[in-house]
């Protein structure tokens, strides 16, 4: 899948790319990794943010009703005000659970 998102708003234009794709390793287990780049651009100011999120998601389907849901990711950002940079690194992990009903 790919997304694409553009937004005008009042103090800033934003941009986005998302690239999700799924794979199927059998019936109960799938892999889905995933990209998102989104770029901001102040009106008021020279100020810009650009930032890159990677992430991989694992799903395991304990049967029709449950599964178990792991996500593992990143995001790098940078920062520009004023022409100074401020780059950041973060990473995440997020496990959980859905029940269908």
């Amino acid at each position: 899948m790919l997304g694409l998102r553009y937004s005008d708003l009042d103090t800033s234009n934003r941009y986005r790319i998302d690239l999700n794709t799924r794979y199927p390793v059998d019936r109960k287990f799938r892999v889905n990794p995933r990209l998102r780049t989104d770029y901001r651009d102040n009106k008021d100011n020279d100020g810009s943010r650009i930032s890159v999120r990677p992430s991989i998601r694992l799903d395991y389907y304990w049967n029709r009703e449950f599964s178990l849901e792991f996500d593992l990711g990143g995001e790098w950002s940078r920062n520009k005000s004023n022409g100074v940079s401020d780059d950041t690194i973060d990473l995440f992990a997020i496990l959980g659970y859905r029940v269908d009903f």
